[in-house]
C-alpha cells in the first residue's frame, strides 16, 4: 500500500466519521448549559407540558378556547384516579416518593 493510498484511505475514514457523527467541523460548540440541559429531567418535562398545553384539541381556536377548560375539568378526576392513585398498580409518582 503506497502512501497515496494510505492518505486517501485516511481521508475517506475521516469523511465517513464526520458524516456519521454529524459533527459540524466549523460550527460553534453548544455551551455547557445546553449540553447539560439535555440531562435535566425537569426542563424536559416543562418543555413537553408546554407543547402539549399549546396544542389545540379542536381545529377551531374559538371552540377550543371555550371547550378546553370544560373538558379538562371533567377529565381531571379520572386523571387523578388513574395516574396518581394507581388503580391498576402503584404509579411511578408514588414509587418516586418512596425513594
Amino acid at each position: 500500500m503506497t502512501t497515496l493510498e494510505l492518505g486517501l484511505f485516511g481521508l475517506a475514514l475521516l469523511g465517513l466519521y464526520v458524516v456519521l457523527s454529524s459533527v459540524p467541523l466549523f460550527g460553534p460548540r453548544p455551551s455547557l448549559e445546553e449540553r447539560l440541559g439535555r440531562f435535566d429531567v425537569d426542563a424536559r418535562l416543562r418543555d413537553r407540558q408546554a407543547t402539549v398545553a399549546g396544542q389545540p384539541l379542536l381545529p377551531w381556536a374559538s371552540l377550543d378556547a371555550a371547550l378546553r377548560p370544560l373538558l379538562e375539568d371533567l377529565l381531571e378526576p379520572l386523571h387523578r384516579l388513574l395516574l396518581r392513585k394507581g388503580v391498576f398498580s402503584r404509579s411511578v409518582e408514588c414509587e418516586l416518593r418512596v425513594v
